[in-house]
């Protein structure tokens, strides 16, 4: 359900902006009175919320997830059993996959256009990918490829490096972080790198939930910029990013709306955020 602090007139302009893909302009960001729906009504459990995977429907670009690394997007939580030497208490593991191939051939992969080439008569009829990444120097698409003739049938199997950007980088910083919880009724988390200490840690907010129906709305922090259609966080490393959770990887377009429209009545500025694909993904 919605926030029951969010009026009647503020859901209704809120799905007015979502359906036209703006929110209303703000004087002051953060807007007056902005916090977590676990801090202005309770129920927020650090439990539920830090065990499992939580699948990104859509995402804003920040530096450390660049534009583009927009498939297969992933995060998941283990509570750790007793808090690191720098006082961390849960682990993170981030996943995410840019495809860029020198030619992609299969209709249902989310290929960037620039990167698509036209088949010949003798492009390969089916093609199979198998993406795992790990936290290697490099990730690697494992190729099976099979195409058929008038005369005989070849094969061939090959690995050849993933590359999940132009310069064949992955995301910069590790795949790996912690996190403190700073608020646990809140949902106010502080995250960095594991070897950090918590000093130079970010903020991170879980703004909205509902545990009946598994979805989540994360922030780094509360936005404190000023956007073309309301107000956003920063897109460096601290204090950056905007996020639609949900635990089942399958996209639910409706409630996907349903989040927007709650991420619109609190202010943000909803043309940050971009689609992630979610279809064909191999375990993460």
């Amino acid at each position: 359900m919605y926030p029951r602090s969010m009026t009647s007139v503020q859901l209704v302009l809120a799905a007015a902006c979502v359906a036209v893909g703006l929110a209303a302009p703000l004087a002051t960001c953060p807007p007056a009175g902005f916090d977590t729906q676990g801090a202005l009504e309770g129920g927020f459990d650090i439990d539920w919320y830090a065990n499992g995977t939580w699948y990104i429907q859509q995402q804003m670009t920040i530096s450390y997830l660049p534009s583009g690394f927009t498939y297969c997007v992933a995060a998941t939580y283990t509570q750790l059993d007793k808090p690191t030497t720098l006082g961390y208490t849960v682990n993170v593991h981030n996943h995410a996959v840019r495809i860029f191939m020198s030619s992609c051939h299969v209709p249902h992969l989310s290929c960037p256009a620039q990167n698509r080439t036209h088949s010949r008569s003798t492009a390969p009829r089916s093609l199979t990918l198998t993406l795992t990444h790990v936290g290697a120097p490099l990730s690697f698409v494992s190729i099976r490829h099979r195409w058929h003739s008038r005369a005989r049938e070849r094969r061939l199997t090959a690995t050849t490096p993933l590359q999940e950007n132009s310069t064949g980088q992955q995301p910069a910083g590790s795949k790996d972080i912690c996190a403190k919880v700073v608020n646990a009724t809140a949902g106010k988390l502080e995250v960095a790198p594991c070897f950090l200490p918590p000093s130079l840690s970010g903020p991170y907010w879980v703004v909205a939930f509902s545990k009946e129906e598994g979805w989540a709305l994360v922030s780094g922090g509360p936005p404190k910029e000023t956007g073309a259609n309301g107000c956003k966080t920063g897109t460096g490393v601290n204090g950056s990013g905007l996020w639609i959770f949900t635990r089942f990887q399958e996209r639910n377009e409706g409630l996907v709306t349903k989040i927007r429209g709650i991420a619109a009545a609190k202010g943000f500025d909803l043309s940050v955020l971009n689609d992630v694909d979610q279809s064909h993904c191999s375990n993460n």
